[in-house]
């Protein structure tokens, strides 16, 4: 009886170590409501949109300074 039950309670405790490698990596920022990508600017010109992201890629922009660049771009000028 006693080693069913060590048996039982080493069984429980590998598979909750074994599942708990398993959990999903951590998101590289946070995504907040204000946060908008590139895919949802819907009140940007398209043409203006498309030519904005060109930039971008040519620049090899990446992460925090594709989107400044990218907000920047879009903003009409007053």
């Amino acid at each position: 009886m006693k080693r069913s039950i060590l048996a039982a309670t080493a069984l429980a405790v590998l598979t909750t170590a074994a599942l708990a490698q398993n959990a999903p990596a951590p998101a590289d920022k946070p995504v907040t409501g204000s946060v908008q990508s590139e895919d949802t600017m819907t009140d940007v010109d398209p043409e203006v949109l498309a030519r904005c992201k060109h930039e971008a890629s040519q620049k090899k922009l990446k992460g925090s300074e594709r989107f400044t660049f990218m907000n920047a771009c879009v903003e009409p000028e007053d």
